[in-house]
């Protein structure tokens, strides 16, 4: 029972530390730090965090403008 414990608990950090990695990212739009899927402005030179990208690209769907990175 005690070695699978440690096992979990093994698991549970490795799965914590992997979910803190990813490129930090500062929205064009509002200006706050974000972590994750970051889009692009129509000309493609500003960041924008999803909520911005949505209000930005309203009506048309923000999946086709994807920040690829540098």
């Amino acid at each position: 029972m005690k070695k699978l414990m440690i096992t979990l608990l093994g698991l549970c950090l490795i799965t914590c530390a992997l979910g803190g990695c990813g490129k930090k990212y500062t929205c064009g739009g509002c200006g706050k730090s974000f972590t994750g899927t970051a889009y692009t402005n129509g000309g493609g030179k500003a960041i924008l965090c999803n909520k911005c990208a949505t209000q930005y690209w309203n009506p048309f769907p923000i999946s086709e403008h994807k920040y690829l990175g540098d």
